[in-house]
């Protein structure tokens, strides 16, 4: 099992705890809980799938498929994508822990 689906597993399983947490709050919590849990499932697999990517590419360039320049645009697109996701991820998860945490908070999910 891969380094990232194993956080993945663990993350998801953090975030269902939350969510049950979050559920006595009523339908309307529950809703925008697993809005907020299905974001990160989902930025989650994107970032395992940019890595898969990632590997792809390198082979490409270790194969003389593509040149050192073409490595370097490419990957630095992969890198500024997941840059971009896990601070997504992060927002989501701080956001998730600060309102699970208050339950008279409101929730809203991108």
């Amino acid at each position: 099992m891969s380094h990232h689906l194993k956080n993945h597993l663990k993350m998801r399983a953090w975030i269902v705890m939350k969510c049950l947490k979050m559920r006595r709050m009523g339908a309307n919590g529950q809703e925008k809980a697993k809005a907020f849990s299905d974001k990160l499932a989902k930025l989650k697999k994107e970032n395992a799938e940019a890595d898969e990517r990632y590997v792809k590419l390198y082979d490409d360039l270790s194969n003389g498929i593509i040149t050192e320049t073409k490595f370097k645009m490419l990957s630095g697109r992969i890198e500024e994508k997941q840059a971009k996701a896990n601070a997504e991820i992060e927002r989501l998860e701080k956001q998730i822990l600060f309102k699970g945490n208050n339950l008279n908070g409101s929730y809203s999910a991108k």
